[in-house]
């Protein structure tokens, strides 16, 4: 007679953009990185902020950034709101 059990394993991975957060931040962290504190540098305009952080971490970044206050439009530029 043969007897048998079955072993259910459940295992976790993360998408190659899960692992690009877990190694260099969010998207909105890594937009929010990338600009001048309000008040202490030239504001950083869209096509700078793409090629400083790659166009679809600015796309995403910048949105969920402005949702937080984490920044702000300052003439044609971005700029940090927060410090830290």
């Amino acid at each position: 007679m043969v007897k048998y059990e079955t072993h259910e394993i459940v295992a976790h991975a993360l998408t190659s953009e899960g692992i690009q957060i877990a190694k260099e931040g969010s998207h909105e962290a890594r937009v929010w990185a990338a600009l001048p504190i309000k008040g202490e540098g030239t504001p950083m305009s869209p096509d700078e902020l793409k090629k400083k952080v790659g166009a679809d971490t600015a796309k995403v970044g910048q949105g969920q950034a402005f949702k937080k206050g984490w920044i702000c439009k300052d003439g044609a530029g971005l700029i940090k709101l927060v410090c830290s």
